[in-house]
């Protein structure tokens, strides 16, 4: 499905989606020997800070290729639902881990985003496959368990280098994963937070050298939050602030500048409005979450498309009835469904405080399909035999 909704897609990309034209034009440059840099035609000037390198760092790896992208996204896809599986291994039998995984090879919004030259698809497989080599590391021998904890650890960080927003969820995973040892889960904290620091670094220190200043993630955190909080905000995204008459100096500034600017206007936004209105921020605030897990499309230019709508109604409404099933029942024990439940609880906070999407969630679908497979035994079983169903790992 994957590989065929791709090669449909051709070596173009769709104008509705400018964020394509950005990744691809820092891996062509990758490849042109240009370095991490685009033309932003908003403000007329090189940015050099704007995305983090690891998506354009796979797209420069396929070539800089649309085409070729989308066949190598395919593929890391398909191992998403494998990566899937073996996680919900861990704690279901091998019949009832089998249904996570198919409603991950049946995701439509998956399939539709593998075909998108958007990072959604790689940091969802970063991210799985991380916390199935963390998860394994808890009852290893001694020497595999260092070796899929470094692994985990390493993914977790390429997976917040992919999508930066991931940042702090990759230590707070890394910590809850493993024994009962305080000590023990201190030890994975540390490990992750070198990791991230060995990844980052060089980045930063790039960004020293060209900017003059050390920037660990991107320059993109100003506008994005000014865009939850303008005094027009939604709760979608939309940018066109940026041509309002008072943001004319903007075009003037370097992008650290622009980048802090935004970021001071979002902070004093967001404290007026707690201060002066906070039912107005709370409502917001619900609105942004709304838009974030909505099981249909809600922009302008995908969400008035029946199809678009139909495939997510048949397949969210029971997604979403057996999570909440399996993060209430008692298929899978509480620590495995504390750990599946971080990723959206995470994802709500930082989305929350920028803008709401559905393309946001996609990547955090695969681990909350294991708790759907959890629903899937607690409503079939009931909920007070889960001894008959774990695999008890």
């Amino acid at each position: 499905m994957r590989l065929g909704w791709g090669l449909r897609q051709g070596s173009g990309v769709d104008p509705r989606l400018p964020d394509q034209n950005e990744y691809l034009s820092i891996a062509k440059n990758v490849l042109a020997g240009r370095g991490f840099v685009f033309h932003d035609d908003r403000f007329d000037q090189d940015i050099y800070a704007y995305r983090t390198p690891g998506y354009p760092l796979f797209l420069a790896a396929a070539g800089g290729s649309p085409l070729a992208a989308r066949v190598a996204q395919a593929l890391v896809d398909t191992c998403t639902v494998l990566g899937v599986y073996l996680l919900g291994r861990r704690w279901l039998r091998r019949n009832w881990a089998l249904v996570p995984a198919v409603f991950v090879a049946l995701n439509p919004f998956l399939v539709y985003f593998s075909g998108l030259i958007l990072s959604e698809t790689v940091f969802a497989s970063l991210l799985i496959w991380s916390l199935v080599l963390l998860v394994a590391s808890t009852d290893a021998n001694s020497k595999a368990r260092r070796w899929q904890l470094l692994s985990g650890c390493i993914l977790l960080g390429c997976s917040a280098m992919v999508r930066p927003s991931a940042l702090l969820l990759a230590p707070l995973l890394a910590f809850a994963i493993g024994p009962n040892s305080v000590r023990q889960r201190l030890a994975h904290l540390a490990l992750c937070i070198a990791a991230l620091a060995a990844l980052f670094f060089p980045w930063a220190l790039r960004n020293r050298l060209v900017l003059g200043r050390w920037i660990l993630a991107t320059t993109n955190g100003g506008i994005s939050r000014y865009d939850g909080f303008h005094p027009a905000a939604s709760g979608a995204s939309d940018q066109s602030f940026l041509q309002c008459p008072q943001f004319a100096g903007v075009k003037s500034m370097g992008e650290v500048q622009r980048d802090r600017f935004f970021s001071d206007l979002a902070d004093q936004r967001f404290a007026a409005l707690c201060r002066e209105h906070p039912s107005q921020l709370l409502r917001l605030s619900v609105l942004k979450l709304a838009r974030t897990w909505s099981p249909i499309p809600l922009s302008r230019d995908f969400g008035r498309r029946t199809i678009y709508i139909a495939a997510g109604l048949v397949y969210y409404a029971p997604f979403y009835l057996l999570i909440v099933a399996g993060l209430f029942g008692r298929a899978i024990p509480l620590s495995a469904r504390v750990l599946l439940v971080l990723p959206p609880i995470y994802l709500s906070a930082v989305h929350a405080m920028s803008v709401g999407s559905l393309r946001y969630r996609i990547p955090i679908e695969p681990p909350m399909a294991i708790l759907a497979g959890a629903g899937a035994v607690v409503i079939r079983r009931g909920f007070g035999r889960p001894q008959a169903i774990v695999t008890g790992r």
